[in-house]
């Protein structure tokens, strides 16, 4: 055994141990259950808080999705000239923002894809001609008939805002469109700095993937991400006391289908808080496990490198969504020209499916077959659920035959068909920008009923 292998095996062993001791002893002073207590309480008026400002606009957008009149607008939209409806539609929706006084109040049809305002038509939604537009198609791929987004209106001076989301339906269920109301983010931003002002506190909500929704500072907004020990849709709050470093509390918050987070940072000072009757035996013992340790170290020394099972699928095998993340970003940029078409797959109709399959063995036998079919010029992501991520080496057009060839072969070979969306890797775009073309294919495959490639 080497001398210098077994110094820094003590070093780490020094560092590790006065480290955990330190926290410990933090953890005794500062989680007592009077203190907890009043992190409960703090966190509840701050839920509250946000739940008071959200309920009343969530409430007007399922009105309006239910409105007979706006129903039978839509459902007979085709009647009647553009300006006419356009006309309609504004006194519609200025009678509802005169009553609400919200930042936007929409309906965007599905028919015409026309996007109505209160100001009157706004614009066409065009997925494949402006890429801000890709969130209408995202949402009717969805089966949920309500979602809450973070983006910035165009109507309104590209302000970040909190837009809630409705589908109108007929009473045969049928999707006639999209209708909403807008709050600007500076509003929900207010209420968050005046608790951080006053409790010394870090205020969040962030989507189920940790990445920051509402955030004072909007260059966080969408851009950083919020470490949480877990993140749980219940009702009950996730309690994590950091000793020193303060606690975190996290709680679902079900009408945004976000999750609160509440930091705060203690500011005690490490000597202030040391007792040194507790440091004496902390040396005892760590005397005591020095020596048991070298013994240990002398017996079975050795060093194996471990695989962050973090950013591994379990199931596939294949590198996650988290993997990318730490590899590429999804904000930046590839910093490689290898990759020159990006493709996004998932399986059609995947949760009916389920019923009669085995969801995980169908999995497996996809991830197979994609092999096969793209090689080793092409890496493959587990994206979540039944969605696939592929960067291949292979042009947009040898990859689009590709896809077409895998695309047979599922529905040869398994139980189900997938959707496939591919795209051009432009260098020139953001990386997020580019999974967004491939999206919008896969998505707009799905329209026409899947089983297909679309390239876009």
């Amino acid at each position: 055994m080497k001398i210098k292998n077994l110094i820094l095996f003590i070093i780490i062993i020094i560092v590790m141990f006065f480290a955990s001791n330190v926290t410990f002893f933090l953890m005794t002073e500062y989680g007592d259950g009077k203190s907890r207590q009043n992190d409960f309480i703090l966190a509840e008026r701050i839920y509250d808080g946000i739940r008071t400002e959200i309920e009343g606009p969530i409430l007007v957008a399922k009105s309006m999705a239910k409105d007979s009149l706006l129903v039978e607008f839509l459902k007979h939209e085709n009647e009647h000239s553009e300006e006419y409806n356009v006309e309609q539609m504004k006194r519609f929706l200025e009678g509802i923002k005169d009553v609400a006084d919200y930042d936007s109040v929409y309906v965007i049809s599905e028919e015409s894809r026309r996007y109505y305002t209160d100001r009157g038509l706004n614009k066409i939604i065009n997925p494949q001609g402006d890429s801000h537009d890709i969130w209408y198609d995202i949402i009717m791929g969805k089966n949920d008939n309500y979602n809450v987004d973070v983006d910035k209106d165009q109507d309104n001076e590209d302000c970040y805002t909190i837009f809630i989301n409705v589908k109108v339906l007929d009473i045969d269920g049928k999707v006639l469109g999209i209708c909403g109301v807008g709050i600007s983010l500076d509003k929900i931003q207010a209420v968050f700095e005046n608790y951080e002002t006053s409790y010394n506190l870090k205020v969040n909500l962030v989507n189920e993937e940790g990445l920051v929704q509402v955030d004072v500072n909007d260059i966080n907004v969408e851009t950083t991400y919020c470490v949480a020990d877990d993140f749980t849709k219940a009702s009950e709050y996730q309690y994590s006391n950091s000793g020193f470093e303060g606690f975190t509390i996290s709680r679902y918050v079900d009408e945004l289908d976000w999750y609160l987070v509440v930091k705060e940072e203690k500011k005690a000072t490490l000597l202030d808080r040391i007792d040194y009757n507790f440091v004496k035996w902390s040396l005892v013992l760590f005397l005591l496990i020095t020596l048991i340790s070298i013994l240990l170290f002398r017996k079975n020394y050795c060093y194996s490198d471990t695989v962050n099972q973090g950013n591994t699928d379990l199931l596939t095998g294949l590198p996650n969504r988290n993997y990318f993340k730490e590899v590429y970003g999804e904000h930046g940029i590839y910093n490689t020209t290898r990759y020159k078409s990006m493709v996004f797959w998932d399986i059609d109709y995947f949760k009916e499916a389920n019923d009669t399959v085995d969801g995980d063995k169908v999995l497996v036998d996809i991830v197979a077959i994609a092999k096969e079919c793209f090689g080793e010029k092409g890496m493959m992501f587990r994206w979540g659920g039944d969605g696939f991520m592929i960067m291949m080496e292979w042009s947009v057009d040898f990859g689009y035959e590709l896809c077409k060839e895998f695309c047979k072969r599922v529905e040869k070979e398994s139980e189900v068909t997938i959707s496939i969306g591919i795209t051009e890797v432009k260098l020139s775009d953001v990386i997020k920008k580019n999974y967004h073309r491939a999206v919008q294919g896969c998505y707009l495959v799905k329209e026409m009923g899947g089983n297909g490639v679309k390239r876009n």
